[in-house]
């Protein structure tokens, strides 16, 4: 009858280990003692989630109408990367929707002076909150400022218009609207406001309505 076939280490007729052959099990012991070591560690020091997820899921709150707990995404964002600047338009506009007044404009301008790629809509949302507060002398900078870096940015165009229509710049006002109207030439509202210079009535019936603040 031949040899029965065994598992693990051939040893010799003593009990040692057949010269040329290792046992293997110590090994083993110690690869699995350091992933169970990284891991503990992973677990317990998860990383920080990235500035670019905190902003996308502040985006998320404001999508479902919570600005403040929005506000502290785009803030843990900022702590992330403070020159993040989705972030830092992003955390004005949260402001802006709560009502913080004095907050909002700090983020819009550190936004507008860090980036061109967004300092037109950053120019353009301080303008509407200056509108919105009763202040179109600096609406009418801001929306000039935003001009300047996008020239053809029609939000922007047709706002500054409405200031100069409300200021009594009817000329000034018509060629703006006249402007927007050569770039996109649905812009409903520009043609019923040069309807409406074109009649001058004595006052109007409602003051035109500056557009809402888009989303980043």
């Amino acid at each position: 009858m031949g040899e029965a076939e065994t598992r693990g280490e051939r040893s010799s007729e003593n009990g040692a280990p057949e010269p040329g052959r290792r046992l293997t099990w110590p090994v083993v012991l110690v690869v699995g003692l350091l992933a169970a070591v990284a891991l503990h560690a992973a677990l317990r020091d998860p990383p920080p989630p990235s500035a670019l997820a905190l902003y996308r899921q502040g985006l998320a709150a404001m999508d479902e109408g919570r600005p403040a707990e929005a506000a502290g995404l785009f803030e843990r964002a900022l702590e992330q990367d403070p020159e993040h600047i989705p972030s830092l338009q992003a955390m004005g506009w949260a402001l802006q929707v709560q009502g913080r007044a004095v907050e909002a404009p700090y983020y819009y301008r550190r936004t507008r002076e860090q980036a061109a790629r967004f300092g037109a809509l950053a120019a353009y949302n301080l303008g509407v909150f200056h509108t919105q507060e009763g202040r179109p002398k600096e609406a009418r900078r801001e929306y000039r400022i935003a001009l300047a870096l996008d020239p053809a940015y029609v939000p922007a165009m047709y706002n500054l218009g409405v200031v100069e229509m409300e200021s009594g710049n009817l000329d000034l006002a018509a060629e703006l609207f006249r402007e927007v109207l050569m770039i996109d030439r649905g812009h409903a509202e520009s043609r019923a406001n040069l309807e409406w210079i074109k009649n001058r009535p004595p006052a109007p019936a409602s003051a035109p309505t500056p557009t809402a603040v888009p989303a980043p």
